[in-house]
């Protein structure tokens, strides 16, 4: 219960901006989520999409990249979910700052094609974000 308190934690410093703190919350909370089994590969998903996140609004794009890439690969042991849907789209940001536009167009119809699927709003906001990056770096 206190690991997803704390990630809950995290989840507030990030609105908050305090990116650093939200780090800091989210190895702690992976620290105790280590030792449930319930659910462990989801929680820890959304744990390195987080991280992901958090990186990304640093501007570590790199470490932001491989905390998006372990939680693809962590997330392979359940179906797709709005959460892979996030990293996709996290991947495709990342990518459009880097002027990789290509490879952000991949990230995100791959995003695109989860949110279809879930019908998670807020996937599907982010994503309307992330294809008005695209279309603007393009001109």
């Amino acid at each position: 219960m206190k690991g997803l308190m704390l990630q809950e934690k995290a989840y507030f410093e990030l609105d908050r901006k305090n990116y650093n703190a939200s780090i800091i919350c989210i190895r702690s909370s992976q620290k105790l989520l280590n030792w449930t089994k319930k659910d462990h590969d989801f929680y820890s998903v959304n744990n390195e999409q987080l991280l992901g996140l958090n990186y990304y609004y640093l501007e570590q794009y790199h470490k932001a990249l491989n905390h998006y890439k372990s939680g693809l690969l962590q997330s392979k042991s359940f179906p797709e979910t709005y959460l892979t849907g996030l990293i996709h789209n996290g991947i495709a940001n990342i990518y459009v700052n880097l002027h990789k536009i290509e490879e952000a167009e991949e990230e995100l119809s791959k995003a695109k094609r989860i949110a279809e699927e879930t019908q998670y709003l807020q996937l599907k906001e982010e994503i309307y974000e992330t294809a008005q990056k695209i279309y603007m770096s393009q001109k």
